[in-house]
């Protein structure tokens, strides 16, 4: 038995209890009691830190003992580190699309390698620290049109990406049809939606309606020139299919990724009709989905 148990979760491998996470990559570590035995008492607290892709710190575990654990949900495109108190480093992990990857992570990055320089979008980024097509963007393999209406969140996007002369941003809800529509923001940003049941369910009371004038994709497609093998990232809480739905079939993307993990079975289906009727091949996990035209 050795002295740390750091074990990394698939999102959709099961968990200890065999159930299937709920969130995008857990790390849990356990510091076994025999550390006691090798360890001096001025080694401890340990610390388990946490660093965003940019290498900044996003979460940290300070006071973690012989027979303590910590465990973290959502370490997709992060490094960890485990220190003694005095700094001396005894792990280092930092999260590998291939190695930790799901299947929609690995199959965008195969495809954005082969197809650089590609134009895509991806709607509903948030800040910009997760999703499949993060490490194409910022290596500049894949340009992109980043979509975030929350203008709080925005602005952290912008900061993130604005240097890269490769990507451009939108302050905007997309919907299928356009014009004038209800959008629900609240406290757990990364659920705001169209569909305020949906926010609601994350946010609570904290819940405020605001009106946007909606754009839909084929305005993004013509005002950027985006046409040909181009991609496509949708993450809008539970409005996916819909957006999915806009698509032009005489402009359709390479590859599309979407999250189906808020749809009913009869929603998901009537999806993935849709993608094959239209010479898609879909593979899924848990939480998302990742369509190819063949």
């Amino acid at each position: 038995m050795s002295l740390f148990q750091f074990k990394y979760s698939k999102s959709n491998e099961p968990n200890q209890d065999g159930v299937i996470c709920l969130r995008e990559g857990e790390l849990y570590l356990s510091i076994s009691s025999d550390c006691s035995n090798y360890f001096s008492e001025d080694d401890f607290p340990f610390s388990l830190l946490f660093f965003d892709i940019w290498g900044n710190l996003s979460y940290s575990f300070d006071n973690l003992y012989p027979n303590t654990w910590a465990n973290y949900l959502d370490s997709y495109h992060k490094e960890a580190k485990l220190l003694t108190s005095k700094g001396r480093e005894l792990i280092n992990w930092k999260w590998d699309i291939y190695k930790d990857g799901d299947k929609c992570y690995q199959i965008f990055e195969n495809w954005a390698h082969n197809n650089q320089g590609s134009k895509g979008i991806a709607i509903g980024v948030n800040d910009g620290s997760a999703g499949e097509w993060i490490e194409s963007v910022i290596s500049g393999r894949l340009s992109a049109v980043l979509v975030e209406p929350t203008n709080e969140v925005c602005n952290r996007l912008k900061n993130n990406y604005n240097w890269m002369k490769w990507v451009n941003i939108e302050e905007k809800v997309i919907t299928r049809f356009g014009g004038e529509v209800t959008f629900w923001e609240g406290d757990v940003s990364v659920c705001n939606s169209i569909i305020k049941e949906h926010s609601v369910g994350y946010s609570g009371d904290s819940v405020v309606e605001k009106k946007y004038d909606s754009i839909t994709i084929s305005d993004l497609t013509n005002k950027y020139n985006i046409s040909g093998k181009w991609w496509l990232h949708v993450d809008v809480e539970g409005y996916d299919d819909e957006l999915i739905y806009s698509l032009d079939d005489n402009n359709l993307p390479d590859i599309i990724v979407f999250e189906h993990v808020n749809f009913s079975e009869e929603k998901k289906n009537n999806l993935l009709s849709w993608l094959s009727d239209r010479n898609y091949r879909t593979e899924l996990v848990y939480m998302n989905g990742v369509s190819i035209r063949n």
